[in-house]
């Protein structure tokens, strides 16, 4: 009689396979400006890994940049500076979300800024 793999490691294996995968897509969609998308995909890697810090993160990132961009369209700058103030706090993140967020961040204080002098 030979040796059987366990079905829980194969069980176990897919699921890594699987969040691997989420993961990189939504990364490359990141890297694409597709944020709906990546979204998407880091949802989809917490569904093979619930409690994954880092599948937590990208996604909270995510949310954050497509909520920032939701208030700044309409209207609601204040509201967008302290959405993508609190993100780039985040931990765990990824880079790549790290960057667009806070040159998103240097772009609304910058604007923001601009306005309140024209205002006075």
């Amino acid at each position: 009689m030979g040796w059987q793999p366990c079905g829980n490691q194969q069980s176990a294996d897919n699921k890594n396979s699987g969040y691997n995968s989420f993961i990189s897509k939504g990364l490359n969609a990141v890297a694409e400006n597709r944020f709906d998308k990546a979204l998407t995909y880091f949802d989809n890697a917490l569904t093979q890994k619930p409690k994954d810090s880092k599948a937590k993160a990208y996604r909270d990132q995510t949310q954050a940049y497509l909520d920032t961009q939701s208030e700044l369209k309409d209207g609601e700058v204040q509201k967008a500076v302290t959405t993508v103030t609190a993100v780039t706090k985040v931990t765990n993140g990824a880079k790549s979300l790290n960057t667009k967020l806070s040159n998103l961040k240097e772009k609304l204080v910058v604007g923001n800024s601009l306005n309140n002098n024209i205002q006075m």
